[in-house]
């Protein structure tokens, strides 16, 4: 790895802002403006063709600082024969006094406040002397021949002629309009267990995520995204009615591997697979459909599978009497009480058949069945062969289970 790289990269893990070679080429200069420039007759400096003539002009042995009136810092500096540019970054925390006395200065009108803050909270915050410090640092380290590099601060300058502004609409708030939309579209396919059309719009909302636009795009950016989409899941199984519990026991299970995730692939995989996770899930408890009283025992049985569950245990936690509950558990789910807690642990049971070696007397204490001969009954019921015979006629080359 060539030592611009190497420079850049530490930059960049050190401060978290974004840091770019430049590639000696205009339509770069154009993106950045693009992405940066709020008002080219506020920020001329930062407009593509100023910065092509800038970059063009860059020293060695220089760092330079631009000061922007807006409250925006860029460093630039030639090193290795590379241009660099670290940022933008502001340097301070909005503050609602300071920006309305600099639009007021700037002559910018009062409808440009909202899309100001949007703006400039859209980029982290750093001191511009410990940015310069880490830099010196990173050239030194790497460098330790090389004289200490000169700093140059160059002011922002705004044209004067910017009258007409007060006719003109403010930037628009497309993103965040958009950003909003995707996020509400994909909450409504979640809760209804779409899970390929909240995967697509999943994908279509990276765009418009509500990270810094300038952030660096390393694992730490995409955890930020994760986060933000881990959460947008939570709510949706939640509004969707999968029981608080459930949601918190696969969203935890999910950070516990993104923790130990090591490349954004990675972690987008398993962002993937907890969506699909929760649809199930979702799609699962839709498919029950069934009223407020009956889906809370479906999920209290869920949630106390392998312990005993007399019906007037479950009636008394509904705050309903036993015979009431049986009746409309009887009418929505088309079985009794005793026949769902039945089928919920014969379905464990069989998956534990087919993906362990667990014995069968294992597998029937586990799913709440002390007597194995009476689990072996119910088994059988439920699925029109005993454990044994299930396990070898599903899985023929499944290794013996354990005595």
């Amino acid at each position: 790895m060539e030592k611009v790289e190497v420079l850049t990269r530490f930059i960049s893990s050190s401060l978290e802002i974004r840091v770019d070679i430049w590639d000696n080429s205009k339509n770069s200069l154009y993106d950045f403006e693009k992405q940066n420039c709020f008002l080219p007759g506020i920020q001329p400096q930062l407009t593509a063709d100023a910065l092509e003539l800038f970059m063009g002009a860059l020293k060695k042995r220089v760092v330079y600082e631009i000061h922007d009136v807006l409250g925006l810092r860029v460093i630039f500096l030639l090193y290795e024969k590379r241009a660099i540019i670290i940022g933008p970054f502001v340097e301070d925390e909005w503050d609602d006094v300071k920006a309305r006395e600099t639009m007021a200065k700037l002559k910018l009108p009062v409808t440009y406040e909202i899309p100001y803050k949007l703006y400039y909270c859209g980029y982290s915050a750093h001191s511009t002397k410990s940015v310069s410090r880490i830099v010196d640092a990173a050239i030194c380290s790497l460098s330790p021949d090389e004289p200490m590099y000169n700093h140059r601060v160059v002011a922002g300058f705004y044209s004067s002629d910017i009258h007409g502004i007060h006719n003109d609409d403010p930037p628009a708030f497309d993103v965040v309009e958009s950003r909003y939309r995707f996020e509400n579209e994909f909450l409504h396919m979640m809760q209804q267990g779409k899970q390929d059309e909240a995967l697509n719009i999943y994908k279509k909302m990276s765009n418009y995520s509500s990270v810094p636009h300038n952030a660096p795009l390393d694992l730490r950016t995409v955890m930020i995204l994760a986060t933000v989409g881990r959460t947008l899941m939570r709510k949706a199984a939640e509004l969707a009615g999968l029981q608080p519990a459930v949601v918190d026991s696969i969203s935890q299970a999910c950070a516990q591997k993104l923790n130990t995730a090591e490349s954004s692939a990675e972690v987008n995989y398993i962002l993937q697979n907890l969506l699909v996770e929760f649809s199930n899930a979702i799609r699962e408890i839709r498919r029950e459909n069934f009223s407020p009283h009956v889906r809370k025992a479906a999920d209290y049985i869920k949630l106390h599978l392998s312990k005993p569950l007399p019906l007037n245990e479950i009636s008394g936690v509904l705050g309903i009497t036993a015979n009431h509950l049986s009746h409309i558990f009887k009418k929505e789910a088309g079985v009794s009480v005793s026949q769902y807690i039945a089928e919920k642990r014969c379905n464990r049971a069989g998956e534990l058949l087919l993906a362990t070696q667990l014995s069968v007397q294992e597998i029937s204490t586990h799913v709440g069945y002390l007597d194995s001969n009476y689990f072996v009954k119910v088994f059988k019921a439920q699925y029109n062969a005993t454990p044994s015979d299930y396990r070898r006629q599903n899985k023929p080359n499944f290794p013996l289970a354990k005595k």
